[in-house]
């Protein structure tokens, strides 16, 4: 199973600004300290980091309003394995994501 998970590390009083800004349930995490969201897009795995990275641009001057900077944000992409598994990211994705200041995860288990 693959999925990705956007979190933000910001303080718990902001629930409904987020959820607002992002028109998602966020979750709070109390071990973390950061809200997430926990994203199973149907679509393959790099239209999904696409779809998150428009969601993060498009709503860019909301969350700098709430002081939220992009270098808040992270972006986990998580993949259970029982073999080899590979993964191929397109060249504009890679150059839209060093554009945006978040940062990208991927954990695999």
């Amino acid at each position: 199973m693959n999925y990705y998970i956007i979190s933000i590390y910001l303080s718990q009083d902001k629930y409904p600004e987020i959820s607002s800004v992002f028109g998602l349930d966020f979750e709070w995490d109390n071990q973390t300290g950061r809200f997430e969201f926990n994203c199973d897009f149907k679509e393959n795995y790099w239209t999904c980091l696409n779809r998150i990275l428009d969601i993060i641009e498009i709503n860019s001057d909301k969350l700098e309003s709430l002081g939220i900077k992009k270098e808040s944000i992270s972006i986990w992409f998580i993949s259970e394995m029982s073999e080899q598994t590979n993964f191929e990211f397109p060249p504009n994705l890679l150059e839209n994501l060093g554009k945006s200041g978040v940062h990208f995860c991927i954990s695999l288990y």
